[in-house]
């Protein structure tokens, strides 16, 4: 007989170099997850049960920068009761940029989670796209303008 699949409270993927954490619970659910009221976190407590993550999630989040703070976008570790947690900041659909977000300083990935296919959504993509489109917009602005008039002097 199997045992069947936990029902997943959030899940972690990978799109483009791009972290999508998403929670599918829509309520706070006590020792299991919790949802910050003003839509700002999530943490999934007891992992190994409650979430999933693709294999090429993982890498990525392997890549993340370590913040000197006690929060980060990111973390990964266990609360003052001792419960294993996974918390990100944001709203309960999240894209985690590696070139912009940073983990919490005692971040550690873990092993204990529900491994997942890395089968993202029509949404997620779209989402993806919409984030990389404005990346490349902004390294647009950010480049260095040469002047439409020179002075001619020579200083």
């Amino acid at each position: 007989m199997t045992t069947p699949a936990p029902r997943l409270l959030a899940k972690v993927k990978a799109h483009k170099g791009l972290i999508l954490c998403e929670c599918l619970s829509p309520y706070s659910i006590q020792d299991k997850i919790l949802l910050a009221p003003d839509n700002s976190a999530v943490m999934v407590f007891n992992p190994e049960q409650n979430l999933g993550i693709s294999s090429e999630a993982l890498e990525l989040l392997k890549t993340l920068k370590k913040s000197e703070d006690e929060l980060g976008h990111v973390d990964w570790g266990t609360d003052k009761v001792g419960r294993p947690y996974f918390f990100w900041l944001g709203s309960m659909k999240t894209i985690v940029d590696p070139d912009e977000c940073q983990t919490a300083a005692a971040f550690k990935a873990s092993d204990k989670f529900v491994l997942i296919a890395n089968d993202v959504s029509e949404d997620g993509m779209g989402a993806v796209d919409q984030v990389l489109a404005k990346k490349v917009l902004v390294a647009e602005l950010e480049k260095p303008v040469a002047p439409m008039w020179s002075s001619g002097s020579k200083e």
